[in-house]
């Protein structure tokens, strides 16, 4: 039998909060086994040499943890919205014991894949010279060498213009979050 607000002891609104946070959880889990999934893509990528799938792996690592990061952080345009998404997220963080410091929370590597065309001006008409979308060390490029998109597989670095994070420990939280989401999902 499913639980009603009745059977659960709760107002009406009560139980369809429960409701769309158990949703949440289960968007959470299934963005978190998307993410995991483009982890192994990238491994694989990485082992045969293919920087595109290599990239696209990436990026979809950083889609996948922006998702996650929006339902624990949002940050709705419908103002009519921000107070229950922001509780509702409170509560999720709360349940999941994520902190502020978490990894997902940090946007700039994010942002800066989406929004790139808004801060390449800035940064290649420093010095002219530029790399992108290097997938290595960077040791054979000068300290002059603005690096557009570079990520370091022995280190895990990433980093878009100026802006870095470690991927290794994006995927790490997303493998921490998903089966306490799973646990707390509406779908099983």
């Amino acid at each position: 039998m499913a639980a009603t607000a009745e059977s659960e002891g709760w107002t009406h609104d009560e139980f369809l909060e429960d409701v769309m946070r158990r949703l949440a959880c289960s968007q959470i889990a299934f963005e978190c086994g998307l993410g995991l999934t483009a982890a192994q893509h990238l491994e694989a990528a990485l082992t045969r040499g293919n920087d595109v799938e290599a990239w696209l792996a990436i990026r979809g690592v950083f889609v996948c943890a922006a998702n996650v990061a929006k339902m624990l952080w949002p940050r709705p345009k419908d103002k009519s919205l921000k107070h229950a998404l922001e509780a509702r997220g409170t509560q999720l963080q709360s349940d999941f014991e994520v902190e502020d410091s978490s990894p997902l929370h940090k946007r700039d590597v994010r942002d800066g894949f989406e929004h790139i065309e808004e801060r390449l001006d800035r940064s290649v008409k420093k010095t002219g010279h530029f790399a992108d979308l290097v997938i290595g060390p960077t040791d054979t490029f000068n300290a002059q060498t603005v690096m557009l998109r570079h990520y370091d597989p022995q280190t895990g670095q990433i980093r878009v213009l100026d802006a870095t994070a470690n991927l290794r420990d994006i995927i790490r939280e997303l493998e921490v979050l998903r089966p306490k989401a799973q646990a707390k999902s509406l779908i099983k």
